[in-house]
């Protein structure tokens, strides 16, 4: 079992970025990488044999929302502002619960059963999986097909530490309202959307927990180096720009941004995930 798990690990080799830019298959709607530890894993089928599994994204996550900010600025505009703050409370409570979306544990299908199938013997490592998710999948559980894995490797040389491309944000640099930083780690980096197609991050916030924020980013190197960054598992220091949300209208747009987060830097941190 030793050397079948040595062999299938040095199979995966370094983290290689697969080109998610430009997809120009209506049917794609998303495709990109998601990070964490397989939960639970089964086949399924008779003649078409499929793979199903669920992974606990980040790292010791459990059962994790993130509140959709375009569902959530709708709910409170219909809010009447004259009525009572006890009425105003239950339906600002009731917004935050409708426009939740769960994102771990992510649910996934694979028709590269074999593939997929070894990983149970990777025992509680975190892995990296490529997938892309379709309009409508008939045959499988999901829509989010998983095309690739490889086991995070926390000593994998990164081409640097840190990444800072603030200079090229012109229309945020002068626009912004608040800049900060965050660490954590990116439980997801994928391309969204088909004709206006945007780069969407999920960050765990601290080193584990079921707390994530949604950002995006503009810049395709940056994003590759994130998904490098990804690989490893290190903790990362995120540092951001906040526009007002009528700056962030006009991108909103054009590209199909869902927040008015703009990742410009981010430093690669000393701490690993390890083995759960």
């Amino acid at each position: 079992m030793i050397i079948q798990l040595l062999l299938f690990i040095s199979t995966l080799g370094a983290a290689e970025v697969q080109d998610t830019r430009d997809s120009w298959n209506p049917f794609i709607t998303e495709n990109g990488y998601q990070l964490g530890y397989l939960v639970d894993a089964g086949s399924k089928g008779l003649i078409v044999n499929t793979f199903e599994g669920s992974l606990k994204l980040g790292n010791d996550s459990s059962i994790a929302y993130v509140r959709d900010e375009v569902c959530y600025q709708r709910e409170l505009s219909k809010i009447n502002p004259q009525i009572s703050e006890t009425a105003k409370s239950a339906l600002l409570n009731d917004a935050s619960v409708s426009c939740r979306e769960q994102v771990s544990p992510w649910r996934f299908s694979s028709f590269n059963t074999e593939l997929v199938k070894n990983l149970q013997n990777l025992d509680h490592t975190a892995i990296l999986v490529y997938f892309k998710r379709y309009k409508y999948y008939p045959i499988t559980d999901t829509d989010s097909i998983v095309e690739s894995v490889q086991a995070v490797d926390p000593n994998a040389p990164l081409s640097q530490k840190s990444m800072n491309v603030l200079d090229r944000y012109w229309f945020s640099k002068h626009l912004k309202y608040q800049t900060g930083f965050k660490d954590g780690r990116f439980a997801k980096a994928s391309l969204s959307g088909y004709i206006r197609d945007h780069y969407t991050l999920l960050m765990q916030l601290g080193d584990s927990g079921n707390i994530f924020m949604r950002l995006n980013v503009d810049y395709k190197d940056l994003y590759e180096f994130i998904v490098q960054c990804m690989a490893t598992g290190r903790l990362l220091r995120v540092h951001f720009i906040q526009l007002y949300s009528v700056a962030a209208i006009p991108q909103s747009i054009i590209f199909g941004y869902n927040t008015d987060y703009r990742v410009y830097q981010v430093d690669v941190l000393d701490q690993k995930m390890e083995k759960e």
